[in-house]
């Protein structure tokens, strides 16, 4: 029994060690545990690789996942929340859930090659393409919320405010534009003096730069005018700020180069690829070791497959920089991201708390449906003074109904009113009208005469003889002379005698004068024109 006691011994030591290391390295974890680089390559693959710490403290990158869903070469990358976002020249745009490790869907807003994705709080993401639109899409929903025009070609680059505010995008057609994220319109255009490859604001806000082939051009925001500008005669494929005056330029001959925009210096260049580099990115730690470390780490892509990080020193970035860890991909990497812890439990919160506040409404309309006496009492007082106001308001309705009521009976009477005696002015000037005709027809009355043939001695014997009749007729505007037309000038007619009398005046008129007759509108009632006629 006192070898196996023995051997229990060694055991228990080796276990209670290797759990310490554990510890440490549990400790020594700088960048979260939903760490991961993700890149995208010429060869349409996706790529994503984990750190996993090795017992001496050091860290190695292995292959979590590849996925093959586009059909030509990965452009662009975008992490929004627990999502990410790629874009590559088959004009789609591909969302994936890297918690779930399974495709959303697919978003065919463009008609060209998507040239960037940019996303804001991980809650919207801003895609450009090569047909001159910038689309805009809500996370979750993934529906385009928002499409920007004004650009007459392709845009290269966007880059988003950090207030949210406002956006900056170049193109080919050789302008920057500013946008207006609040109105949803285009606030500025400046035209530039050649074509801009990338635009980006710095960590503050204050200044902007733009990559124009090998320079680099530094505005600042408040005079739009460039305050300082550095040529490295190599053109540059990405930057990335670091601080808010340092940046690290990734260049076409495969070198990194940080450099001081304040001071105007490099601080250092080292080759980091045998290639040209062609993303870049800051690997942000974690939250309790961000103060402790002194340490930068930053991970580039080339076009030689390998995916290399280095370290550098905080406080000294002149200290040359030390490559911790490459991997080669055998792709030709185009762009690289990096998917944060941060980026997770921010994701993950913001859920819980739009998740609980769901929960909390629901309990609170249950605890209304069926709560304590005192709240039942309040609910129904709450209710008998809603019937009461409600008993008021209808009150209220039936006495102005009734109000409205007896002012329309009352226009109703005078309207008749109106009517009676409007019909009894017509008749009189009816009646008055028909004895001033009795009067003119008197004195100007024509009489029908009746002449008797003589008889001549060339007539037949037997013949009888024949009275003639002659009736002349008269009609138009000699019978109303006849009639006294003169004297019926100065009447007032009806409306049917005056239209016969307008018809008349229309003959005697000349042809160049009939256009200005007016004809009464008024209704026809009383005795038809004829009769007077007659």
């Amino acid at each position: 029994p006192l070898p196996r006691f023995t051997e229990l011994y060694f055991f228990l030591n080796k276990a209670i060690a290797t759990k310490a290391k554990m510890d440490n390295m549990e400790q020594l974890r700088l960048f979260g545990e939903h760490f991961e680089i993700i890149c995208g390559t010429t060869e349409e693959f996706l790529i994503a690789f984990t750190i996993k710490y090795a017992p001496d403290g050091r860290f190695v990158l292995y292959s979590s996942f590849a996925n093959h869903s586009h059909c030509k070469g990965v452009r662009r990358l975008a992490i929004c929340g627990p999502y990410l976002v790629s874009g590559g020249t088959d004009e789609m745009i591909h969302v994936f859930n890297l918690k779930k490790r399974n495709k959303m869907g697919v978003i065919g807003e463009h008609e060209g090659t998507i040239t960037d994705l940019q996303q804001y709080k991980h809650k919207y993401v801003f895609s450009t393409s090569e047909d001159g639109k910038i689309c805009i899409f809500k996370e979750g929903k993934w529906e385009c919320e928002k499409r920007l025009l004004g650009h007459k070609g392709a845009i290269n680059s966007l880059a988003i405010h950090p207030s949210g505010r406002m956006a900056l995008s170049v193109g080919m057609d050789r302008t920057l534009h500013t946008w207006d994220l609040v109105k949803g319109r285009k606030a500025y255009v400046s035209t530039l003096k050649d074509v801009a490859s990338r635009v980006k604001w710095s960590p503050s806000g204050n200044q902007y730069i733009v990559i124009v082939n090998s320079r680099v051009d530094v505005y600042l925001v408040q005079s739009a005018m460039i305050i300082y500008s550095i040529d490295f005669f190599v053109r540059i494929n990405d930057i990335v700020f670091l601080k808010e005056h340092v940046i690290m330029v990734g260049l076409e001959n495969g070198k990194v180069a940080v450099h001081h925009t304040q001071s105007g210096r490099t601080l250092q260049q080292w080759e980091a690829h045998s290639n040209r580099v062609k993303a870049m990115d800051v690997m942000p730690l974690v939250s309790d070791h961000s103060d402790e470390h002194d340490m930068l780490y930053l991970v580039t892509g080339s076009s030689d497959g390998w995916l290399k990080v280095w370290a550098l020193q905080k406080s000294n970035l002149k200290t040359p920089a030390v490559c911790v860890t490459s991997k080669r991909t055998k792709c030709r990497i185009t762009c690289l991201v990096v998917y944060k812890d941060d980026d997770y439990k921010e994701a993950v919160k913001a859920r819980t708390q739009q998740h609980v506040s769901v929960k909390a409404e629901q309990l609170m309309n249950r605890s209304k449906r069926s709560g304590t006496p005192a709240a039942k009492a309040a609910k129904l007082k709450k209710r008998r003074v809603m019937l009461k106001q409600e008993v008021e308001d209808d009150d209220e309705l039936k006495e102005e109904e009734q109000e409205d009521d007896v002012e329309d009976e009352f226009k109703e009477e005078e309207e008749l009113k109106e009517e009676e005696e409007q019909d009894d002015e017509e008749e009189q000037d009816e009646e008055d009208y028909d004895e001033e005709i009795n009067k003119t027809t008197e004195k100007n009355s024509k009489r029908v005469t009746y002449e008797e043939p003589e008889e001549s001695d060339d007539q037949e014997k037997g013949e009888e003889n024949e009275q003639v009749e002659r009736l002349e007729v008269i009609q138009g505007s000699e019978a109303l002379k006849l009639l006294g037309y003169t004297e019926l000038k100065k009447l007032k007619l009806p409306a049917k005698a005056r239209s016969v009398k307008s018809a008349a005046r229309v003959e005697e008129t000349p042809q160049s004068s009939r256009g200005k007759i007016k004809r009464s509108g008024r209704k026809n009632r009383g005795v038809p024109a004829r009769r007077y006629l007659d």
